[in-house]
């Protein structure tokens, strides 16, 4: 019995250290668990985490991208007008430099004529000078032609008597 007794404390002591490190085991696999489930449910959030980041940089890309389209479509209105401003002002720069032209042109041709009329008018002065002249001239000779008509007359009249 005896032997049997030893037997028996040696099973016990034996299943009583097996029984403490199965808990140390159990215990070291808990925590062990604890930590794999804390690491899974980690990269799980951090996943997740991600995922929502992602989704977030995708959004904010395409509202810039809207943002950006509508600034592009928005400066691309304003340099169509400035392009069709530019046209019309280089139209109306055309035709009043052909304006201008035949303004140069006409101002030019009057101010030839003027000047022409000018000369044409210094000439007729002169013309109606020397007629003034030619006129007097012409009054004296018929003066002086009467005087010596009448004077003539006088004598004829003055020796018939």
């Amino acid at each position: 019995m005896h032997h049997e007794r030893a037997d028996w404390e040696g099973y016990r002591e034996r299943f009583s250290e097996e029984a403490k490190e199965f808990e140390k085991a159990e215990a070291e696999f808990a925590k062990l668990k604890a930590e794999f489930e804390a690491k899974k449910k980690k990269e799980e959030w951090g996943l997740l985490g991600m995922k929502r980041k992602l989704q977030a940089s995708e959004d904010t890309l395409a509202e810039e991208r809207r943002k950006w389209r509508e600034a592009c479509e928005w400066e691309n209105q304003r340099m169509y007008s400035a392009r069709t401003e530019i046209a019309n002002l280089k139209a109306q720069f055309e035709a009043l430099t052909k304006s201008k032209a035949d303004f140069e042109e006409r101002y030019e041709a009057a101010k030839s004529h003027r000047e022409r009329a000018e000369i044409l008018q210094v000439d007729l002065e002169e013309q109606l000078i020397s007629k003034d002249r030619d006129m007097v001239d012409k009054n004296l000779e018929i003066t002086d032609v009467t005087t010596r008509l009448f004077g003539s007359l006088l004598i004829d009249v003055f020796s018939l008597s």
